[in-house]
């Protein structure tokens, strides 16, 4: 993890600083920032270009959230003091934090040039490498800031992330273990630790690491998360679910463990208790709006407004959807909430749900409508809300999304079977490193005669193509995907979709296509156990990988039922 400024910041050598600045600096200390601010801004009145003044200063603003004030103040101070390594550290801390990486890394390594023996901000340097996916850059940063402190255990930590995710994994678990040996309450590397060894497919001994951390840290909520993970890969379901009913019997408060319960609960297809414990996440900072408008609590909405809003991913809301014209019915004016890429799609079917507005997630865009909203809901506490407790009653509407219009993509009309591609999900999402796959696994299927396979795949995945494109027949289609209305003009040509758990699995089942999903052993909750249907997509089938993170066999027999499939759909001869 990146040093924190909350708690790394001050590391001025009280000894050189004036009387005034020393009276500032200590009140600062003391958490009295409104008395340290104004004595900060005394001393600049009388020296402007007073380096440690600035410096403190723009401390206190990233502190207080003012996060561009503060790079200004700490670049003022830089100029008047260029050689304050501490200034650069913080000012590289401050543009991570504004998602400038690039401008962050370029002044760690101004700070490293005045003196390379700064553990702290190589540590810094090669996180921001490692979030920039520079992972070479970053494994040379940490083993140089492990000869300068070997024995510091967050290091080999941070050492051995970047080791896993560039597919070292018998070093990431040597650093992950050596991390432990140095620390042996690390609740962290235990945890990474356990997720290396499932990757590995040694699932026996992730669990007992799990087991471990839990007994060292019972209060951290994702260890339990990933216990359940490692015992649901092994089939033991039963055995998952009691790992958060125990927890929950210590933690009876304890929101995050209750939300992962909830999920837990889905995954087994118990929709009433599930829908029950997956409400706790409402109480948690991540899922709290920023406004004020009332959450509904199922009082009358005839004549009042609600808001009904995406609060997750973008596949997560067009699985939600679905449930909206239930809410429409309570003659209620209904304002819908979603992702500006989602947006165009749901204008669309805005007379068909029968919603009154489709609106932009952040403000000050669309505020006067917001602002007339009685109440809120999340898209997610529909099927609580509507008590969706019976899986029969999840696809009644199904299709319930279509292309409207021909959209800039014209598909051409052969007798070959059109078989769209996502190999690839948000690399942000929790479940990526195991559900995602890398496009050169899909490889086997390009041979295949009789098909015609079109890429779907957008963002940073989609180089993968550029990469191996003169090598495999697939048609890039991923460049004119400007948001899911022109996803749905071009999945509305196809044939087939096949797709790891995204959002385009999802948009396909909405529209009634068919759709291959590809799920990792360890899979998201709605997928639920074993099954090969999915009860929220009629025309889904899934095909389920038996070991995590190996998908050669699924891949092998997707392969054999695409074989199967182009026998019998020829375009023109199929029944």
């Amino acid at each position: 993890m990146s040093e924190d400024l909350t708690t790394h910041t001050y590391t001025l050598e009280p000894d050189h600083l004036s009387e005034k600045l020393r009276q500032a600096y200590n009140l600062h200390q003391a958490g009295r920032r409104e008395e340290a601010k104004q004595q900060y801004q005394q001393i600049l009145l009388e020296d402007p270009a007073n380096a440690d003044a600035l410096h403190l200063l723009g401390v206190m603003a990233f502190q207080t959230g003012q996060d561009e004030i503060a790079i200004n103040l700490i670049k003022r101070s830089i100029v008047a003091a260029p050689r304050n390594v501490h200034a650069y550290n913080n000012l590289g801390l401050a543009l991570e934090k504004q998602g400038l990486l690039a401008e962050a890394i370029d002044i760690y390594r101004r700070s490293i040039h005045l003196n390379s023996n700064q553990v702290g901000i190589l540590v810094n340097l090669g996180n921001a490498w490692q979030r920039q996916g520079q992972l070479a850059e970053a494994i040379d940063a940490y083993l140089y800031a492990i000869t300068l402190q070997p024995n510091n255990a967050q290091i080999h930590n941070d050492l051995a992330n970047a080791l896993q995710k560039c597919g070292s994994l018998d070093e990431a678990i040597y650093h992950y273990r050596l991390a432990i040996r140095l620390e042996s309450g690390y609740a962290e590397a235990y945890n990474n630790l356990g997720l290396a060894l499932q990757r590995k497919g040694l699932q026996e001994e992730a669990i007992e690491v799990f087991q471990r951390a839990i007994e060292h840290s019972p209060e951290i909520a994702v260890t339990y998360y990933n216990l359940s993970g490692a015992l649901l890969v092994q089939g033991r379901a039963t055995e998952a679910v009691e790992t958060y009913r125990r927890s929950i019997t210590t933690n009876p408060n304890h929101a995050i463990l209750r939300y992962y319960y909830g999920m837990a609960l889905l995954l087994t297809g118990d929709f009433k208790s599930g829908w029950t414990e997956y409400e706790e996440r409402l109480k948690l900072n991540a899922f709290r709006r920023k406004d004020t408008i009332p959450n509904w609590d199922r009082s009358p909405l005839k004549g009042r407004t609600i808001l009904l809003y995406a609060e997750q991913g973008i596949g997560d809301a067009i699985q939600f959807v679905r449930f909206i014209p239930n809410i429409v019915e309570l003659e209620t004016e209904v304002v819908i909430e979603c992702q500006t890429e989602l947006k165009p799609l749901l204008k669309q079917h805005q007379t068909a749900f029968g919603v009154n507005a489709i609106i932009d997630p952040e403000p000050p865009v669309d505020e006067d409508i917001r602002s007339k909203c009685d109440f809120c809901l999340p898209l997610m506490s529909l099927t609580y809300i509507l008590r969706v407790y019976d899986e029969d009653l999840l696809a009644t509407r199904v299709p319930y999304l279509r292309a409207i219009g021909t959209g800039s993509v014209q598909i051409p009309d052969t007798r070959n079977l059109r078989v769209g591609i996502v190999w690839a999900g948000n690399p942000n999402h929790v479940n990526d490193q195991f559900r995602s796959i890398r496009l050169e696994s899909f490889s086997a299927l390009f041979k295949l005669p009789d098909c015609d396979f079109y890429s779907l795949q957008v963002d940073q995945p989609a180089e993968e193509l550029a990469q191996i494109q003169s090598k495999i027949e697939i048609v890039d289609l991923g460049q004119h995907l400007r948001n899911f209305a022109d996803t749905a003009a071009i999945i509305d040509q196809l044939d087939l979709v096949i797709s790891v758990d995204t959002a385009v699995a999802h948009l396909a089942g909405a529209m009634g296509k068919q759709i291959w999903t590809l799920v990792p052993a360890k899979p998201d909750w709605r997928w639920q156990l074993k099954r090969t249907d999915s009860p929220w997509y009629p025309t889904m089938r899934l095909f389920r990988q038996t070991k995590l993170g190996q998908w050669s066999d699924v891949i092998t027999e997707v392969k054999s039922e695409l074989a199967l499939l182009t026998q019998t759909y020829r375009r023109g001869t199929q029944s």
